[in-house]
């Protein structure tokens, strides 16, 4: 897609048309819906009406959008025009993505290495009016167009590859079609506008993604083919250097359309192992009593999705990568025999929080034992303790709570949890100075203040419990009275 690439009014769609047609050298075709006739002056003026272009101003944003599908070097033209105008038509005329169809003209050119084809649409659908946009979230996404791409082009013969520019090593930023236009009348070659410092850093940071997306893969294929998985690795270099891939490149990096077959096969079969090996895993874990065994499996398992996301192409997989929200799950690290101390007396502590809002203590002490989380473990850990307070309260014969309540208690007890590890690290970092004799000051032992503030916090918590059962207590008796009083009520006095 060309980002700049849309008209706004009339004299912009006859601009383009011009640039497109190369002053007349280019044919332009209408869609399939029109029998892709050619576009003469005519057909241009029922196209503007059609399509309620502007003649005055400028709408606010673009009324139509640009599309280049390029073929490789070599290819046939009227295979190449043919697979084009079938992208185009599947795409935007047959309404199969984004539930309308929208109407569009085509441009096929010649004039570079790469023969390729000018897609231009109007936005507004023509069955249901809805707005062409596209995005990640919608039908129309770049990798769903690449995929498209790839299937018509099999049609008529010819090899293409749904990757990105940024997988194939290429930093610069495309050339807007604005550009070619000012290029044309001053008789020069288009130039690519230069980086932005953020745009520059967005695409080193993607190609890094990419070369080690292809080194995780040639991992994958270590053992079934390694000949690829050496050849997938000097991708991986070419790419991470800075070196963009393309058609020619030397013997180390060439990689034949057979061979990048075969070798999607394979990762396809490889990443459909690893699915099901996760799948294993999850359920016996799910199978484990409740308790730190199982979380220390869950946290295991984490670890191991994380060490897949890379070639995995399930998107849930990268927030096994990603880091929780700061602070959640954060406990002491025992490194020392103090250190050590403070944690086993705060772990005491969190096992009687964690145990009063019904939670298994031991499992949630682990929770909280194994370091930062990842976001997915993270929700698992939370899914986790929803379930294990549900189960408690439905044992204890509880009144159901709704999710807000559940959510709010759950959120308390992390609180109290969160303060509880807090004081243990500040009494680790430093505890409080004695006097040891004149002249000399030394710290006292940090498991003393930290048991103290644990007393102190479990008297305060502990009264507060208390507290509110007898609340609880007192509703339920006020409850019951009411029901009594309206049933003696109902019965007209009988009873008294």
């Amino acid at each position: 897609m060309v980002r700049t690439g849309g008209a706004r009014n009339v004299a912009g769609l006859k601009a383009q048309m011009n640039y497109l047609a190369r002053q007349g050298g280019v044919e332009l075709q209408r869609s399939e819906r029109f029998m892709g006739i050619e576009i003469d002056e005519e057909e241009v003026a029922n196209m503007v009406r059609a399509w309620a272009m502007p003649t005055e101003g400028e709408a606010r944003a673009d009324r139509t959008s640009h599309f280049i599908v390029s073929f490789p070097q070599g290819t046939d033209e009227v295979a190449a025009e043919r697979a084009g105008r079938a992208w185009a038509e599947e795409m935007f005329g047959s309404g199969a993505y984004g539930g309308d169809s929208f109407d569009y003209y085509t441009a096929f050119h010649t004039d570079r290495d790469h023969p390729h084809i000018h897609v231009i649409v109007h936005r507004r659908g023509l069955d249901n009016g809805t707005w062409l946009k596209v995005s990640k979230r919608s039908e129309f996404n770049y990798q769903a167009m690449r995929d498209l791409a790839v299937a018509v082009g099999q049609g008529e013969g010819i090899d293409l590859e749904a990757t990105p520019r940024f997988a194939r090593g290429v930093h610069e930023r495309t050339v807007p079609d604005a550009e070619f236009r000012r290029a044309s009348k001053e008789g020069r070659t288009p130039v690519a506008p230069a980086h932005s410092e953020v745009s520059a850093i967005r695409a080193a940071a993607a190609i890094i993604h990419y070369a080690r997306r292809f080194a995780a893969e040639a991992t994958m294929l270590e053992r079934d083919a390694p000949e690829m998985a050496e050849a997938l690795r000097r991708v991986s270099a070419t790419i991470e250097h800075g070196k963009a891939l393309s058609e020619r490149q030397d013997q180390h990096t060439r990689i034949s359309r057979e061979e990048i077959a075969t070798m999607s096969q394979k990762l396809d079969q490889a990443r459909i192992e690893t699915q099901s090996r996760f799948d294993r895993m999850d359920e016996g874990i799910a199978d484990l009593p409740g308790g730190a065994e199982r979380v220390r499996l869950m946290r295991q398992v984490a670890s191991l999705k994380a060490e897949a996301a890379p070639y995995m192409q399930d998107a849930q997989y990268r927030d096994f990568q990603r880091p929780a929200a700061p602070g959640r799950y954060q406990s002491l690290a025992g490194t020392d025999a103090q250190s050590a101390a403070l944690k086993e007396a705060a772990d005491v502590e969190v096992r009687r929080i964690a145990e009063r809002y019904g939670l298994n203590g031991e499992a949630t002490v682990e929770r909280y034992s194994g370091g930062p989380p990842s976001k997915a473990l993270a929700d698992q850990y939370g899914a986790a303790e929803r379930l294990e307070r549900e189960l408690s309260r439905s044992l204890r014969g509880d009144r159901e709570e709704t999710r807000e309540q559940r959510d709010r208690a759950l959120q308390r007890m992390h609180d109290e949890i969160a303060a509880v590890y807090q004081t243990a690290r500040e009494e680790a970092r430093s505890g409080p100075a004695v006097d040891a004799g004149p002249g000399i000051r030394t710290t006292a032992p940090p498991a003393r203040g930290a048991a103290a503030e644990a007393d102190k916090a479990r008297t305060d918590r502990d009264t507060e419990a208390q507290r509110a059962e007898t609340d609880r207590q007192e509703r339920d008796e006020q409850e019951r009275k009411n029901a009594a009083r309206k049933a003696r009520e109902r019965d007209g006095g009988r009873g008294l």
